[in-house]
């Protein structure tokens, strides 16, 4: 449990890091005035039921219309309980415009000009879309998805003439071609959760908004990518030009577009220094398998980002470009006014994304005029983040004025932040790890662990490059830093243009291939100073310098890279290098045998098909197995879930032996729920009796009254009506948590 103590203890940190590195921290987040606060619950005040079956979207609506109403100053109490929202009205019969598309979404609460709001749920405060909404595009008559996928997509080719897309037509060259007049109306999208616009000091805690793309009816293209849907309104939260937010303990997942996200259209005096979306503090915030982005921040400033995750972006079934964990890339308004500025990122991670672990897109004020764009964006800094690029490059940096410090990039890293004046400060890498090989795994392959484009005066100080990927027998493959610009821009005489690596080690896991480049090309103008070099001590290695400018100084050559390990008996191989991850959310299917372990939590919700041989979920803290998951278990295969300390290779202490043959699209309406709880008080062991056997149910936990899950246990899916709960506790009270597919049962018990 994160307490107030614990969070003016980051903040500190925060100020700590930032006074020695001279950046800082400047959200603070919502200024919430508990006084003026009219404090309304989501099931007494408006009618949500919250068990997993009935509709619970109106409640939400009723509550946001509340709350606009009275401005603000409104306090919504969401308790523990999993509520059902998501509405779409069907325009068909070719009564679809592009106002009220063919499938039209609603936004579930739509916030415009309400201040002082606390939206805050509680440890199991679940919102989840409903089944079977209609994402993509349709047919305006039938409401069925076209044959061809990609025959209401405006993105595909051949290009839509201008006019044509989004709005009525305004030329004549819309009335032919395969794709003439594409425009909104064949759209169905989803509809936000929370949509804020126009507020000041807002907070968002303690929910889990899961959007269910999973479970979405699918239809044609729209954007590009392998499978697309790049349609607005389908965000899980998404605000505009506010200011003074607190976004704190939330899990974000399987939005149709991005999870979140965060861009302004106001300017106060059309200044671009003063936007109105500001002052916003993002904490322990989850946000995964987003169907395009999991974060797009597109203008505004003084963001701070702490403890929270941005992974799997586009791994669903929704794959939309580009697929990014999280994407800094400012939009301008009408008055050509865009900028995102002053982000801070503290312990945060970006994994496994679809696209890059992260981008920080052009910025206008860029000296090179390809890498220019119509908004700015600069001051960023990055402290203790993990990217790991699996399926893509880890980041593409484009922008100066951005610092990297103490951070691990998996995968390739693509360096073009250009600074050419004094005015610009350069993009600085501190302290930071750069390797291609993450948890036993060989990453991305682009070719380089950083490639240098357009670096001028970028500086890598205190950092450690490790390759595990062998070389390949030409020239532009395979280093850990490779520069490919014009070197006509640069001379060793003026240190404007260089950049600069220096106090770096640089290591190869096998040694590299004869003529081959340590470092980059040998037509780079690069300053090394103080540098340290594992490698196989061939004369036909070009070392690194002779590379770079003359001025070299204070590197030193180690010699056979394999020296480096000789104390500990051999080679590093990537696929040793086994971690314990903080956490993990597994929403793709697996039918091979998978080992998951973490030092924190694994949330799951993924299909599992295990045949004769074991798979293991293993968690420190908790294992949770969120609506949709499914094992079916053969043979003389285990599905293995662990409750214990992170330990390499994984322990186990349950075990799972099932067959699960129920359908997780059945609706249990008609269930009798009712649980016998008994002795209560219990010495030993306590008795629970259901009124009916009950398939669906999934696993109990026993929590004390300060909210710590204390036991978990996961229980065959097929199990009959009676079990034993025996845990060792100490005396005292607590509650009972009973999970089942589609609500969650709580008794308050006494441990005598």
């Amino acid at each position: 449990m994160i307490t107030k103590s614990k969070i003016l203890m980051l903040l500190a940190v925060f100020f700590f890091c930032v006074k020695s590195n001279a950046q800082t921290c400047t959200a603070t987040g919502a200024q919430i005035n508990s006084e003026l606060q009219v404090v309304k619950n989501i099931k007494t005040d408006f009618g949500a039921v919250g068990n997993g079956i009935s509709d619970d979207h109106q409640a939400f609506v009723n509550a946001a219309s509340f709350i606009n109403s009275q401005n603000g100053n409104v306090k919504l109490i969401i308790p523990d309980g999993i509520y059902i929202v998501g509405k779409q009205t069907a325009n068909l019969n070719n009564t679809a415009t592009n106002t009220h598309t063919v499938y039209e979404g609603e936004v579930v609460m739509n916030l415009q000009n309400a201040n002082n709001v606390s939206i805050i749920g509680s440890s199991n405060s679940i919102i989840i879309f409903k089944d079977n909404l209609h994402f993509g595009t349709f047919d305006i008559n039938t409401g069925l998805a076209p044959s061809d996928i990609n025959l209401y997509n405006p993105f595909c080719s051949p290009p839509i003439p201008n006019g044509c897309v989004g709005i009525m037509p305004t030329n004549s060259s819309c009335t032919t071609g395969v794709n003439a007049c594409i425009s909104y109306k064949y759209t169905g999208t989803i509809g936000n959760f929370l949509l804020i616009q126009d507020s000041y000091s807002v907070e968002i805690k303690n929910l889990e908004i899961n959007c269910n793309s999973k479970n979405y009816i699918l239809g044609g293209n729209w954007g590009d990518g392998e499978s697309p849907f790049e349609l607005k309104n389908s965000y899980a939260i998404q605000i505009s030009d506010t200011k003074n937010v607190t976004l704190f303990n939330l899990k974000l997942h399987h939005s149709g577009t991005d999870n979140l996200s965060i861009g302004c259209n106001k300017y106060q005096d059309n200044n671009i220094n003063f936007p109105e979306t500001h002052n916003i503090l993002i904490e322990n915030v989850m946000s995964e398998y987003s169907g395009r982005n999991c974060f797009s921040w597109v203008g505004g400033k003084d963001i701070c980002v702490v403890n929270s995750t941005f992974n799997h972006a586009a791994r669903a079934s929704i794959k939309t470009k580009p697929g990014y964990g999280m994407d800094i890339e400012p939009e301008i308004n009408g008055n050509g006014l865009g900028i995102c500025m002053n982000g801070y990122f503290l312990n945060s991670s970006f994994k496994n994304n679809n696209g890059l672990g992260f981008t920080t897109g052009y910025s206008f004020d860029s000296p090179i005029e390809g890498l220019r764009s119509s908004g700015y964006t600069y001051n960023h800094y990055f402290k203790n983040c993990t990217i790991i690029g699996a399926y893509n490059a880890a980041i593409h940096n484009f922008i100066d004025r951005t610092t990297f410090d103490n951070c691990k990039f998996y995968g390739g890293v693509l360096e073009k932040g250009s600074v050419i004046d004094a005015q610009h400060k350069p993009t600085k890498y501190i302290n930071s790890l750069f390797s291609d090989c993450y948890n036993g795994a060989l990453m991305h392959f682009i070719g380089y662990n950083m490639g240098m484009e357009y670096a001028y005066k970028a500086i890598i100080d205190g950092c450690t490059f490790k390759k595990y990927r062998p070389l390949f027998p030409n020239l532009y493959a395979g280093q850990p830093i490779l520069s490919r610009v014009d070197e006509t821009l640069y001379s060793c005489s003026n240190s404007t243009y260089n950049p600069i690596i220096k106090n770096t080690l640089f290591s190869y896991f096998p040694q590299p291939l004869v003529n081959q480049n340590v470092l980059s090309l040998n037509t780079r103008n690069v300053t090394f100073l103080n540098n340290q070099f594992f490698k196989d001590p061939s004369p036909a290695i070009l070392l690194p310098f002779v590379l770079g400018c003359s001025q070299n100084q204070g590197n030193v050559d180690l010699g056979n890279g394999l020296q480096e390990f000789s104390l500990t008996g051999g080679i590093n191989d990537c696929s040793t290098l086994l971690i314990c991850q903080d956490n993990l959310f597994i929403s793709e299917d697996e039918t091979v045998t998978q080992d998951h372990q973490t030092s924190n939590y694994i949330i799951s919700d993924a299909k599992l098909i295990i045949n004769n041989q074991n798979s293991s979920y293993k968690a420190a803290n908790y294992v949770q197995l969120n609506a949709g998951f499914e094992a079916t278990v053969s043979g003389t295969a285990q599905l293995e879930m662990t409750i214990s300390d992170c330990t390499l290779p994984p322990a186990v202490s349950f075990m799972l032996q099932q067959r699960n043959d129920v359908s997780d699209k059945e609706i249990y309406q008609n269930l009798n729920k009712d649980v016998n709880i008994f002795p209560n008080p219990f010495n030993d062991v306590l008795k629970v009796q259901i009124e009916k056997a009950c398939k669906n149910l999934r696993y109990y936990e026993i929590i004390n009254l300060s909210g710590q899950v204390i036991y978990r246990q996961v229980l065959n899916l097929n199990a009959m009506s009676k079990f034993n709960v025996a845990p060792n506790i100490l005396p005292g009270s607590y509650f009972i948590k009973l999970y089942f597919k589609d609500e969650i049962i709580s008794r308050k018990i006494l441990k005598l």
